[in-house]
């Protein structure tokens, strides 16, 4: 922590996020530090890659748990993290992905439009579409319900930047064999909104058996069943 000037040691991760606080500047800018361009990275701290990964993770860890606070999460400190944060949607360390994810999709439930706006220029959309096929459904989820936040409101150019990923329909039909509501209602939703103008795409997919098999399960849940049936018709 002394060679980055980060002012936390390892035992002072269990903090209270109160006690942590007065560090987030700190811990955003080692984010923006370890995700600069190349020329920058020649000056980095000589820590070792794997000592710069572990670092990385609970710097991401931290972000996000100031971002689940109840009241008034600290977002606008935050936002200079936004590009690293969507960097490590596309790298290999499947932790980093899953913090990092979890916190854009706080920032684009709970940011101002400013701050939502600035998350879907970093490029997220492809990143997060990527993701939908991730073998761990946790990263999934996260990945899809971001989409949902993004796209149910979004342009017609967000929704393009989103089918262009040329296995999304069979991701998204794939999605409803998930047992959390959360996923197969997302990925209704979404399929709602691609399926008005690729209703062909949605079918090849294999839609209409998930469809079927769907509305036969007692006691589905209302949104399911309305999704399920608004589908069905178109």
């Amino acid at each position: 922590k002394d060679e980055i000037g980060l002012p936390i040691d390892k035992e002072e991760l269990g903090s209270s996020l109160t006690d942590l606080l007065e560090y987030v500047q700190s811990i955003v800018q080692f984010i923006v530090h370890i995700h600069s361009d190349e020329e920058s990275n020649e000056n980095k701290c000589d820590l070792s890659a794997w000592e710069h990964d572990i670092i990385e993770i609970d710097c991401l860890k931290i972000i996000r748990r100031f971002l689940e606070i109840d009241d008034n999460p600290p977002i606008q400190q935050i936002v200079d993290a936004i590009p690293g944060l969507a960097e490590c949607l596309t790298g290999n360390d499947k932790e980093c992905k899953l913090e990092a994810a979890n916190s854009l999709k706080s920032i684009l439930a709970r940011g101002t439009e400013e701050h939502r706006k600035m998350v879907i220029d970093a490029g997220v959309i492809p990143s997060f579409t990527r993701l939908l096929g991730s073998s761990i459904d946790s990263v999934a989820k996260v990945a899809l319900l971001a989409l949902v936040d993004i796209i149910t409101c979004g342009t017609k150019k967000q929704i393009d930047d989103m089918v262009e990923y040329n296995d999304i329909y069979r991701r998204l039909v794939g999605l409803l064999d998930s047992k959390d509501d959360d996923c197969v209602e997302g990925s209704l939703r979404l399929l709602a909104i691609v399926a008005k103008d690729r209703v062909q795409d949605v079918v090849r997919a294999g839609l209409l058996p998930h469809l079927v098999r769907l509305l036969m399960i007692p006691d589905q849940t209302d949104v399911i069943l309305a999704n399920c049936s608004s589908l069905y018709r178109g």
